[in-house]
């Protein structure tokens, strides 16, 4: 499983760092391939638990899924600045709220995604 988490989280940072639409579909390609440790868990958490514990244990999945994309969306939202569309109907670039290095303007959605690599990373 440390694997797939590292692979995940790689793919999640070139995500970030993609340019254009094709290198996104081929980090999101990359990610999906190596997101199949919901099913790894789900066996483990199995396996450790007996029958009366086990309904408690797959709860807490469930508040865990749901918690992780209440808190991941809205970290991802709060770390880039979107705008409205201009007057003339075309659309202004995603600024990255720290205004540092390349995270500003030339990744904007890098800082959220490298800080989801390292939950991925620290969970390996």
């Amino acid at each position: 499983i440390r694997i797939v988490l590292t692979f995940s989280g790689i793919a999640i940072i070139i995500f970030g760092a993609s340019k254009t639409y094709a290198q996104a579909i081929i980090a999101r390609s990359i990610a999906g391939i190596f997101n199949g440790n919901i099913g790894v868990a789900r066996a483990y958490v199995a396996d450790i638990t007996n029958s009366q514990n086990r309904a408690f244990a797959f709860s807490i999945f469930a508040i865990a899924f749901s918690a992780g994309i209440v808190f991941g969306s809205t970290m991802g939202g709060s770390l880039i600045h979107t705008y409205e569309l201009r007057d003339d109907g075309s659309h202004r670039l995603s600024e990255g709220v720290l205004e540092w290095w390349i995270f500003h303007t030339e990744f904007p959605y890098l800082l959220p995604c490298v800080l989801g690599a390292v939950v991925s990373f620290i969970s390996a």
